[in-house]
Order: C-alpha cells, then sequence, then structure tokens
C-alpha cells in the first residue's frame, strides 16, 4: 500500500503541479495596464465637422511672432535725430518682404510734418514695449502665410502728459519666403 501510494502521490502531485502551470496560464487574466491619463484619453478626437481648421504641420508658432513683434518695435520706433520721416523703412527692412517696403515707401510722404517738427524740438523718442503677440485659432494660415496679432504700449520720452503709454495692437500678416518668416501685410494698427 505504501507503494501504491507513493505512485498514487507522485501522480497526484505531477497532475496538480499541471493543473496549477495550466490553470495560472489559463484562468489568469494579462497583467493589468495603467490606465492612461485621464487628461489624455478623455480629448476629443478631431472631426470633419469641425468649425476651426486644425494647424498644418508645419506650424509657424514663436517663429513668427518673433518676427512680428520685432517688426512692430522697428515700425513704431522713432528717434528725434532720425535723418528723415522715412528712417524707419529701414529699421523694418529685415523683417519686411521688399514689396512691403516698396508699398509703404510709396505711400509715406517724406516731409516733417508739425508732428515730425515738435519731436525733434523735444527731442522725443518713440517706442513699443511689446506685451505679447498670438496667432489666434480662427486666424488664416497655410504652410507658408499666417496672421499674428501683436499687442503693445506705444511710449514717449520725455512723456507726453495727455497721451502716456497708450495700449495698442497690430494685425500683420507673415509670409514664408526661403524659409524665413516676414511681414507682407498690416491689416490693422
Amino acid at each position: 500500500m505504501r507503494r501504491g501510494a507513493r505512485q498514487w502521490g507522485s501522480v497526484l502531485i505531477a497532475a496538480c503541479a499541471a493543473t496549477l502551470m495550466t490553470g495560472c496560464l489559463a484562468q489568469d487574466p494579462a497583467p493589468k495596464k495603467a490606465a492612461p491619463d485621464p487628461s489624455i484619453s478623455t480629448l476629443p478626437k478631431p472631426t470633419a465637422s469641425r468649425s476651426v481648421a486644425p494647424l498644418p504641420s508645419t506650424d509657424p508658432g514663436a517663429a513668427a511672432q518673433k518676427v512680428a513683434e520685432s517688426w512692430v518695435k522697428a515700425y513704431v520706433g522713432r528717434h528725434y535725430a532720425d535723418p528723415n520721416v522715412n528712417s524707419y523703412l529701414g529699421a523694418i527692412a529685415p523683417y519686411s518682404t521688399p514689396a512691403l517696403v516698396t508699398r509703404l515707401r510709396s505711400s509715406t510722404d517724406n516731409t516733417c510734418s508739425a508732428v515730425c517738427q515738435d519731436y525733434r524740438k523735444n527731442k522725443t523718442v518713440v517706442s513699443a514695449q511689446i506685451d505679447g503677440s498670438n496667432i489666434p485659432d480662427e486666424a488664416p494660415r497655410t504652410s507658408t502665410q499666417v496672421w499674428v496679432e501683436v499687442s503693445y504700449e506705444e511710449q514717449m520720452d520725455p512723456d507726453d502728459d495727455d497721451a502716456g503709454d497708450v495700449p495698442k495692437g497690430m494685425q500683420l500678416v507673415l509670409v514664408k519666403v526661403q524659409g524665413k518668416w516676414l511681414v507682407d501685410k498690416q491689416i490693422q494698427r
């Protein structure tokens, strides 16, 4: 009986081991993966009915905004010692298309008006303090063109007590020329 019990015990142990092995593999579910971050998994998926066009893969982002901000600083900036009224054209040229500089040159009178003479007399310096810029979601854009809004304060030194620092804004159209963003139009001042 001992020998039969021993054989039976060996068979029973082998059977239990086999059952446990197959049972573990067949019955235990695969290890659970961590649930995705709810903030990511709950984002809506883009659909064709979306009212705002998605950004192109060549989103201009910060590069176009930086050019727009530099352009506004150069455009607004005036110094009493400027050799002529159109001196700003040289300052905006590195940030502008040649066509824009040509259009502005042909539409600007180079005569020093009463305001210009006042600036020279009072040694006035005008500058733009940039408050920020953005590319609105609804703004037209392609991989080679984008609209940028720039907010700034026009500052005058010596400070004009009547005007002070005046908050202003501009909308600009930038185009990509030879891989570089340049201002091509001023939509609003």
